[in-house]
């Protein structure tokens, strides 16, 4: 109950409803609360999403590492494997460039070109002939394929004229065999012949890798 006086003095009594006021309460409780909430959804999400985006930016940089690791691993293993190679395709030419020093050393080199330069065909030093002077290269150069079974043939060709085989030792599926003088060839017009001019004395020449040519047509044999 509540009584109110008016300015005469005279008392006026009114009432007002029970919970009225915790009413008012009660609704801007319930105003506020969808507020509450909305704003505990925002950063929910929000933090959703920096968590995700730190996930995402972490597994991003990983990614990158990996695969640069990756990249440097597979850089590194392509390097060794050129490397291993090069070694190996340098290693039969240092084998067949010590191999002709070898041979080009022996006596019998000097020794044909003696005997072929003397007017009556004898070697002035030893009195050895040419035929003589060639079956002993031939022992040597069969010695040499027998140590050097990837070799397919051992020649020595005279660097003048039309560049003739002095002496030759092939070996095939057969064998080692000599050819016989009568079997020899002129090699003046081979790509390796043509470039003596440009070549020292000292060293080996590995001339480019041409096909196989005997009597003037192309060999078929495949080795």
């Amino acid at each position: 109950m509540v009584t109110a006086s008016d300015r005469d003095g005279n008392r006026q009594r009114g009432t007002v409803p029970a919970g009225a006021g915790k009413g008012r309460v009660g609704r801007m409780a319930r105003l506020g609360f969808p507020a509450v909430r909305s704003l505990r959804a925002k950063l929910v999400v929000l933090t959703l999403a920096v968590a995700l985006l730190s996930s995402g930016i972490v597994g991003a940089a990983g990614f990158f590492h990996i695969r640069t690791l990756t990249r440097e691993a597979a850089a590194a293993r392509l390097g060794a494997e050129a490397r291993l190679s090069a070694d190996q395709m340098t290693v039969p030419f240092v084998e067949m460039g010590r191999d002709a020093d070898v041979i080009a050393g022996t006596p019998p080199i000097e020794g044909i070109i003696r005997t072929m330069a003397a007017p009556n065909g004898v070697d002035p030093h030893d009195g050895s002939t040419l035929q003589l002077w060639r079956t002993r290269l031939e022992t040597i150069y069969i010695s040499f394929l027998r140590q050097r079974p990837h070799y397919t043939q051992i020649r020595y060709i005279s660097a003048k004229g039309n560049g003739r085989e002095l002496v030759r030792v092939d070996q095939t599926p057969q064998g080692i065999i000599r050819l016989a003088p009568d079997l020899l060839q002129p090699k003046g017009m081979e790509p390796y012949m043509r470039a003596l001019p440009r070549m020292g004395h000292d060293g080996a020449y590995f001339s480019p890798v041409t096909l196989n040519r005997e009597h003037g047509g192309v060999d078929e044999t495949r080795t």
